[in-house]
C-alpha cells in the first residue's frame, strides 16, 4: 500500500627470431591468464545507469475510457523504468473505486512506491506520488503557492538510495491555467525547498508549460537546473494529447552529480491524455 507523506596466441623463443609451438602446459597458462584478465576487467565497477520515467496518470483512466492499472505497471515494467514521478494519482477516492494507485501499481511493478496528497477529493486524496526500484530513504510532500484559489499543487520530495550513493527525485505538477503567476510562484518556491539539498538532484513531472514560457526559463536560471530532453531527446517531444501531441509540458530536468542523460524517448499508450516521457542517466566518470 502506499505511504503518504506530509542497483597470444603463440609464445616468440627469446633471441631466435623463431615461432615456438605452444605445449599442452603453455595452453592452459595462457587460457588461465585470459580469464583472469576478463575476471579482473569485468570486477571493475560499470557505468550505472538509471531510467526515470514522468508520467501523468489522468487517475488511471485511458484515452479508451478503461481504467486499468495493471496496463500502466505494464508499461512501467516493460520499459525497466527505475524511478518514476506520477501525477494526477487517486488514493482511495470514490471515483476509482477505493483504490489504492500507487500502492497497486508499485506492487505490480514490483517496486516501492511514496504518495503525497495535495487535495482532499471523494473521500480520498489526489496528488502526486513516486515508485522506485531503490530503497526511499525519507519523503516530503511540499505544497506549493497558490496566487489565486484553486486546486493546489505540490512536489513530493524524496531521497532515494542508489547504488552509487544518494539521489534527490522529485515529483512535481504545477497548474494549468493561464496566465502563469501560480506556475512562476511555484517554480520559484521549488528553487527555495531545493536549494540547500544535497545534488544531484531530478524534478520530473507535468510542469503545464510549454519550452517557450517563463515558467520554463525560471526552472533553469543560470543552468542551475538542464532539461534532459534538450540534451539527448530526439524530435520533438510531445507527451499531449496522447492521440495527437502537440505540446510538450512533460519534464525530466537534473541537476549536479555524475549522472549524465544518454538516451531519451516518449513512449506510445493509451493508458492516458498524457505519454510517458523516459530519460536514461549513465554515470560519468565511474571509478
Amino acid at each position: 500500500m502506499s505511504v503518504p507523506f506530509t542497483d597470444c596466441g603463440s609464445q616468440i623463443g627469446a633471441g631466435s627470431g623463431t615461432i615456438l609451438p605452444m605445449t599442452k602446459r603453455t595452453i592452459a597458462s595462457a587460457a588461465l591468464f585470459l580469464f583472469l584478465l576478463g575476471c579482473a576487467s569485468s570486477s571493475t565497477h560499470p557505468s550505472f545507469r538509471l531510467r526515470v520515467m514522468t508520467y501523468n496518470l489522468h487517475h488511471g483512466e485511458g484515452i479508451d475510457g478503461k481504467f486499468d492499472l495493471e496496463r500502466i505497471a505494464r508499461l512501467i515494467s516493460d520499459n525497466k523504468a527505475d524511478l518514476v514521478a506520477l501525477q494526477e494519482v487517486d488514493f482511495q477516492t470514490k471515483r476509482t473505486g477505493r483504490r489504492d494507485m500507487a500502492g497497486e501499481i508499485g506492487a505490480l511493478a514490483g517496486m516501492t512506491n511514496v504518495f503525497g496528497a495535495n487535495i482532499d477529493f471523494e473521500g480520498g486524496q489526489y496528488g502526486n506520488a513516486i515508485l522506485s526500484r531503490f530503497p526511499i530513504v525519507s519523503a516530503t510532500n511540499h505544497h506549493l503557492p497558490q496566487i489565486s484559489p484553486n486546486e493546489q499543487r505540490g512536489l513530493l520530495q524524496a531521497t532515494v538510495r542508489l547504488p552509487i550513493g544518494s539521489l534527490t527525485f522529485c515529483s512535481l505538477h504545477l497548474d494549468h491555467r493561464r496566465p502563469e503567476a501560480d506556475r512562476l510562484a511555484g517554480v520559484a518556491r521549488i528553487h527555495e525547498i531545493l536549494a540547500d539539498v544535497p545534488t544531484p538532484q531530478i524534478v520530473a513531472g507535468d510542469f503545464n508549460a510549454r519550452p517557450d514560457s517563463e515558467t520554463y526559463r525560471a526552472m533553469a536560471p543560470e543552468k542551475i537546473y538542464r532539461d534532459a530532453w534538450k540534451v539527448v531527446g530526439v524530435g520533438d517531444g510531445h507527451t499531449i494529447p496522447s492521440p495527437n501531441p502537440n505540446a510538450r509540458i512533460d519534464y525530466v530536468w537534473f541537476r549536479g552529480g555524475r549522472l549524465m542523460p544518454t538516451a531519451g524517448r516518449v513512449i506510445v499508450s493509451q493508458a492516458s491524455d498524457h505519454l510517458p516521457l523516459l530519460i536514461e542517466f549513465t554515470e560519468v566518470d565511474a571509478k
